[in-house]
């Protein structure tokens, strides 16, 4: 699949390329990319974009696949999602549910692939579910 990726430091650093579709762990959700914004993040990028990846972090779209340990999430919801896409599940913040706090925390787009592509794979814990009225 073709997606907008970040492959160096520099703000210019940003090409199309083919990358594979992901597949999502026991506890992760894929979703289809319906809508993205950009972000000043994405344009500009900060310390904690790891090139290379996959930007984008603000994003809409509809679940087609779900971990074997996901519950309360079926294929056709439609979702946003929080921009936390990696917690280490120990620290004090963790274990009261502040996982953007996490230190060992990593942001969807930055760190871990993110939703400039057709597909993204996030934890569970990061999904959000939009109303359909």
């Amino acid at each position: 699949m073709k997606a907008l990726v970040k492959y160096g430091k520099d703000e210019n650093d940003i090409e199309l390329r083919e990358i594979p579709e992901p597949i999502p762990q026991v506890n992760e959700v894929k979703v289809k990319v319906e809508a993205t914004g950009i972000c000043g993040t994405d344009l500009y990028g900060y310390s904690a974009v790891k090139p290379p990846v996959v930007l984008g972090h603000e994003t809409a779209g509809i679940v087609v696949e779900i971990g074997k340990e996901v519950e309360g999430i079926k294929i056709g919801d439609r979702v946003t999602t929080e921009t936390t896409a990696y917690i280490c599940g120990k620290c004090k913040y963790c274990q009261n549910k502040e996982y953007n706090l996490c230190t060992h925390r990593k942001g969807l787009g930055s760190a871990v692939d993110g939703a400039f592509a057709r597909y993204f794979v996030i934890r569970k814990e990061s999904i959000r579910h939009i109303p359909s009225h």
